[in-house]
């Protein structure tokens, strides 16, 4: 089984509404014990400041970029994924540095930044 495609998670990733995520709903799953960290990427338009275009799921030590595709803003017609609707796709994954805990460690702070980053890319001028 890809990394990506692992069971913890894609139970996350289809729990998620097909739509971008409000930042209070961004901080529920934080504060689940689904993920041991959730960074989120916020769009930079007035409209989208408070919600989550994407964000970094950390689940155990891997973390994964999540964005989200919306048809409406893809001037090719489609997800860029090729896909056929609005949804989440992961578009990065890193080994981060984990506490004895569980959370996610300090040193994982440039991982992180880079899957934003990714996630920036991602999602380009449609929403960040």
């Amino acid at each position: 089984m890809p990394p990506d495609a692992d069971p913890g998670t894609m139970a996350v990733v289809d729990s998620l509404p097909a739509r971008p995520l409000r930042l209070a709903e961004v901080d529920a799953l934080a504060d689940s014990d689904a993920a041991a960290g959730v960074f989120p990427v916020t769009g930079r338009h007035p409209s989208l400041r408070d919600v989550a275009v994407g964000m970094v799921v950390v689940i155990g030590s891997v973390a994964r970029a999540l964005a989200f595709e919306n048809d409406e803003n893809d001037e090719s017609g489609g997800a860029s994924d090729g896909g056929d609707g609005d949804g989440w796709t992961v578009v990065g994954t890193l080994e981060v540095a984990t506490t004895p805990s569980g959370a996610v460690a300090l040193e994982a702070n440039d991982a992180i930044d880079d899957l934003q980053d990714a996630i920036r890319t991602a999602v380009d001028d449609r929403w960040v």
